[in-house]
């Protein structure tokens, strides 16, 4: 029962100290509906599970590749960089790796690929400005105009003097 609730990315984080687990729910909370839901669906535990026995590892390394299914689709690892981690990290040749990450990629991400490139791509051309906006307020000017957060643009000032 364990190694089930440990395979799906969600029940991943089992083994992670408190600080990372907050990390990831954190992240996972952004995502877009459908990969949250990928997320935590027991059909993408079965489904690792299954690349799991496929490459002939044993099932209690589930838990391992669940996470990485998670790292993957909050953006913190690419999936180019999927096959390298498998075979440094998993006693797999290059060529397996090759194809046991084409098989993530494929089966996993597949129906949620294109919403999470679109999440990661506006959270990509947010994070500058946000970036900016912080560093802006850390150094105490308090008269940056966020346009982002103000409703509606302030009225003009002559607008003030025609109502009188």
């Amino acid at each position: 029962m364990a190694i089930e609730y440990t395979s799906v990315p969600i029940g991943s984080f089992i083994d992670q100290t408190p600080e990372a687990r907050v990390y990831y729910w954190q992240k996972i909370f952004m995502l877009p509906e459908s990969a949250r839901k990928m997320l935590v669906n027991v059909n993408t535990g079965a489904g690792i599970r299954g690349i799991c026995r496929n490459y002939g590892f044993p099932v209690t390394q589930s838990q391992q590749i669940a996470l990485v299914v998670a790292r993957l689709a909050i953006g913190e690892m690419k999936f180019s960089q999927l096959a390298g981690f498998l075979s440094a990290n998993m006693p797999i040749p290059n060529d397996k790796a090759q194809r046991m990450a084409r098989e993530i990629e494929q089966d996993l991400f597949g129906p949620v690929r294109q919403e999470l490139e679109a999440h990661w791509a506006k959270e990509k051309k947010e994070k500058p400005a946000a970036q900016a906006q912080a560093k802006a307020e850390e150094s105490g000017a308090n008269n940056v105009l966020n346009l982002k957060k103000e409703s509606q643009p302030p009225a003009p000032p002559w607008r003030n003097f025609q109502n009188r």
